[in-house]
């Protein structure tokens, strides 16, 4: 249905388009391009029946826009820039050119014509919401001012209205979150968008029984995500109703089998608040567990390395006894035994630190030659 009112909606314009050309347009041919989604053919077609010097726009975009619903924004970058030429302040041209260099990846080209349409209409919703989606970066000052003034514009875009809370949430201005919120929740009660961010904004004013109840209705609009379960879980939490709170936080970890320090955490402090001590410390060993990087070990090797290279010894050697904090090997621990012997000639250090590889290398076979060495090295450092 929506693509059938497209095309008679296009076909319309086209007639418009062309009624006052002395060039022969074949209606049907082109309407048969357009029904059948022929973009590409259509642009030929087009182009056959106009020069390339032509400076008809009307021409000029039609090609344009038969190229970029084909897909190849290079040629409809091409006619669309040859339209910009004719008509500088046409909107429409300008969003198709903002358009097509937003799909060419050309943010900054994006930007640009996208400013220029906000000049020309200072009160254009869709420029300022566009331009809002190229600032990556959450904190950025025109990010929020296209944030402020698209909201200011239609209160009730759900999508601006979810990225500026986000702001404002992690700002810690709830009244402002408040503020923005309510209209657009008034105006739909039951946007799972809105609504997540009516669960958080609860939790943060201590409404408690007011975040269940967004819970539950996110719940019975179908979204049981981690993100709704984790704030219940919270909310439960800071109602003091430990045992609910931990079911919630149980439910994250079945849908998240990776490590998560904060959910670690948070079933910590659940424990600990139904006084099982035991459960407590353990996860919040498993909480410092993955808040550690896998990386770390490789980091302090290679930190150390540098400094072996550059025969800063003594930096070397604390970096590695620092890493071998993260090293089930004794590799690290074992590389400073040899510094400490070999390099700096430190007897006292070279002796503590081959100590520790001996109690901590697995008693293996591999690992005898090792051994050997070693106390062989405590015999010579000790006379």
């Amino acid at each position: 249905m929506k693509n059938s009112l497209f095309i008679i909606c296009f076909l319309s314009l086209s007639k418009l388009m062309f009624a006052q050309s002395s060039t022969a347009i074949d209606k049907e041919k082109l309407f048969d391009f357009y029904q059948t989604q022929r973009y590409a053919e259509a642009a030929q077609y087009l182009k056959t029946a106009y020069t390339e010097s032509t400076s008809d726009l009307n021409a000029v975009t039609q090609i344009g826009y038969c190229y970029l619903m084909a897909g190849n924004t290079a040629e409809a970058e091409k006619y669309y820039l040859k339209a910009y030429q004719l008509q500088p302040k046409s909107l429409p041209i300008l969003f198709s050119m903002a358009n097509i260099a937003s799909r060419r990846n050309n943010v900054e080209k994006a930007k640009n014509y996208y400013e220029e349409i906000i000049k020309i209409d200072t009160a254009n919703f869709a420029a300022y919401k566009q331009l809002t989606s190229l600032y990556p970066e959450q904190f950025n000052i025109k990010k929020i001012n296209y944030l402020k003034k698209a909201n200011k514009l239609n209160p009730l875009d759900a999508d601006i209205v979810f990225d500026l809370s986000e702001i404002y949430m992690k700002m810690h201005i709830f009244s402002l979150v408040d503020s923005i919120l309510k209209p657009a929740l008034n105006a739909d009660s039951n946007s799972i968008q809105l609504l997540k961010i009516k669960l958080p904004l609860c939790l943060a004013e201590n409404k408690f029984d007011e975040a269940i109840k967004s819970g539950e209705q996110l719940f019975s609009l179908g979204d049981s995500s981690s993100f709704v379960l984790n704030n219940l879980g919270k909310v439960y939490y800071m109602k003091k109703e430990f045992v609910k709170s931990l079911n919630y936080f149980k439910k994250v970890r079945s849908n998240t089998p990776d490590d998560n320090e904060s959910l670690f955490y948070n079933m910590a402090l659940c424990y600990r608040g139904l006084k099982d001590y035991i459960m407590a410390g353990d996860y919040f060993k498993k909480a410092i567990d993955a808040g550690i990087s896998r990386n770390t070990l490789l980091y302090y090797t290679k930190m150390g390395e540098s400094y072996e290279q550059a025969e800063k010894f003594e930096l070397a050697a604390s970096v590695y006894k620092k890493g071998a904090f993260f090293d089930t090997e004794s590799n690290l621990i074992y590389i400073a035994a040899q510094i400490f012997d070999k390099k700096l000639n430190q007897k006292a250090n070279a002796i503590s630190a081959y100590n520790q590889v001996l109690r901590n290398l697995p008693d293996t076979e591999g690992n005898k030659p090792v051994v050997e060495y070693i106390n062989k090295r405590l015999t010579a450092l000790k006379n």
